[in-house]
């Protein structure tokens, strides 16, 4: 790849977030990273905490109805047996203080096992689980959820298409530090002998470009673990995202989501030392 000349943005985003942009003056550049091709892992000792996918479209209507969320809800399937409002309140910061807009009705359903949830909003649905355990499941309940919002709703565009994987990672016993299990790139202090003992929590965040139409906002760092004791829990967060606007097209965002999907795992192998991968194979 043969590029002319790059300008360089710096950019600041949220809790001093600084983001870099090469920006190519030449228009076929492709700067994006360089991943093997995620071919899929199965973790006996899996750290997800939370998967979620976000589906944005123009705005349906003002507020959504009881009867357009329970035809949702039947579509899903019957473990899908909560139906409850959940309304949106939006809050606008003035030089005069808070402003909140009027509530606009929104509805939230959850599986009997209240393993999965998805909230129906004017502009947008969200389906996370608690209990991943393949992609297989998170696809097909996505190609029902999506299926139900075209057919009750029928939006004419999709704005953005959001998949995301949380995980916790916790020491593995016996371990005393992070080296080893995680690379050094991501460590930083934490992988400096005159630092890393010292090293109480972490927070990095950056904004990858994955191709041409995917990014991804990847937070990690040290934190916590539920005794409370840091630095023994490691925060791997993937928000991998494409938001070009096209017609919504029910068939065409779930290949967009299973392209997602790889790229999230290509993102966590790389974000894992074999040791580490092996510990959570079991």
């Amino acid at each position: 790849m043969c590029i002319a000349r790059q300008v360089v943005d710096f950019y600041h985003g949220e809790a001093g977030t600084v983001y870099v942009q090469l920006v190519s003056t030449t228009s076929a550049a492709e700067l994006w990273v360089d991943l093997p091709i995620y071919v899929g892992s199965r973790f006996e000792h899996s750290p997800l905490v939370l998967v979620a996918a976000q589906i944005n479209y123009e705005e349906v209507a003002t507020e959504i109805k009881h009867p357009q969320a329970r035809e949702v809800q039947k579509a899903l399937g019957s473990r899908w047996t909560a139906l409850q409002a959940a309304p949106i309140v939006q809050t606008t910061m003035t030089p005069a203080g808070a402003v909140n807009s009027p509530q606009r009705g929104a509805y939230r359903l959850s599986t009997s096992d209240s393993k999965w949830a998805l909230a129906v909003n004017p502009d947008n649905f969200v389906l996370e689980t608690n209990a991943y355990t393949r992609w297989a499941d998170m696809a097909a309940q996505l190609e029902l959820a999506t299926q139900a919002i075209a057919d009750v709703f029928d939006p004419a565009s999709r704005l953005r298409v959001g998949l995301r994987y949380v995980d916790q990672i916790q020491l593995p016993e016996g371990y005393g530090s992070w080296q080893g299990l995680i690379p050094s790139s991501l460590l930083g202090l934490g992988a400096d002998p005159r630092f890393a003992p010292g090293v109480l929590g972490s927070e990095k965040r950056y904004l990858l470009q994955l191709d041409a139409g995917a990014q991804c906002l990847f937070r990690h760092g040290l934190m916590a673990d539920g005794k409370k004791t840091p630095g023994r829990t490691y925060l791997l967060d993937f928000d991998v995202f494409n938001d070009q606007p096209t017609m919504f097209d029910a068939e065409a965002i779930q290949v967009v989501l299973q392209s997602l999907h790889a790229h999230a795992g290509a993102l966590f192998e790389a974000s894992i030392e074999p040791e580490l991968r092996n510990q959570l194979r079991g």
